[in-house]
């Protein structure tokens, strides 16, 4: 006779509770604060809401800019033969003067080389462009171009470090995280930047794209486009036991569930 009543009472229970009613209140609610966490927010635990590090942050000045996309190119073409034009490399050809008598890596004996293309002259502002780029030169007049960054090492590796952290020794933030640490980012699930590479790591490695001193959480998140195979990061992408249409049915049932429990509930959106 206990035992119908005890299996009569849990089954009562069950008709009231769900099964994330049961999930929510396992282990006395722990699993609730982890909730908490993942919303950001301390409100469920009746606390001030806390603040993320990434949240946007209003800039000096206005911005005029939406959209930032920086593409660094080592290995790139020379400005000399793109957008640089130097006419004093035809003038002093094969010749060394002493303002240009500098110790570089390779043996430059044979003197200085005049760029192999031809320059022209676009736009209102009369912005001189290589014959490489001549759609470019139709709309230079939108462009900004700045001829006046400079460093005195030689060599590929301290360039790269100092065009991404502006130091040759890697114990400074770089420019994301300088960015990211000043405007923070409006979306707060993803990193506040990230680093992608088409090939490997650059040499610098993680400075080039690191926090240094500054907190983690303005660090840049890495990603090497090579070994970013669907199929390798998510495992589960494709279903080999159903086929495209039993997929579908299969998100429509899913859809139809959490629209009930949302009418259920007709709380929290983020449940859906």
């Amino acid at each position: 006779m206990q035992f119908e009543q005890h299996e009569a009472a849990f089954r009562r229970a069950v008709r009231l509770h769900s099964r994330r009613d049961f999930l929510s209140r396992l282990g006395a609610g722990i699993g609730t604060i982890g909730l908490a966490g993942m919303l950001n927010t301390t409100r469920a635990l009746g606390g001030p809401v806390s603040e993320s590090p990434l949240l946007p942050k209003r800039p000096h000045f206005r911005p005029r800019a939406k959209h930032v996309i920086q593409l660094f190119m080592p290995g790139g073409p020379s400005q000399v033969d793109t957008f640089d034009y130097k006419p004093q490399l035809a003038k002093h050809a094969g010749k060394r003067p002493d303002s240009v008598n500098r110790k570089t890596l390779r043996d430059t004996k044979n003197g200085l080389m005049p760029s192999p293309f031809s320059f022209r002259q676009y736009g209102q502002t009369g912005k001189w462009v290589s014959d490489i780029f001549p759609h470019v030169g139709g709309c230079v007049d939108d462009i900004s171009f700045i001829h006046s960054m400079h460093t005195d090492i030689p060599e590929h590796a301290g360039a790269m470090m100092m065009m991404n952290v502006g130091a040759l020794q890697p114990n400074r933030p770089s420019m994301g995280a300088w960015l990211v640490y000043g405007l923070g980012t409006e979306n707060q699930n993803l990193p506040g930047f990230v680093a992608m590479s088409p090939r490997a790591q650059p040499r610098g490695t993680l400075a080039n794209w690191g926090n240094a001193f500054l907190p983690g959480a303005y660090a840049g998140s890495y990603v090497n486009l090579a070994e970013m195979k669907p199929d390798a990061v998510m495992r589960d992408l494709k279903n080999t036991h159903l086929s495209a249409p039993e997929q579908q049915q299969q998100i429509h049932l899913l859809e139809q569930l959490n629209r009930k429990h949302l009418a259920r509930l007709e709380k929290d959106q983020d449940l859906v």
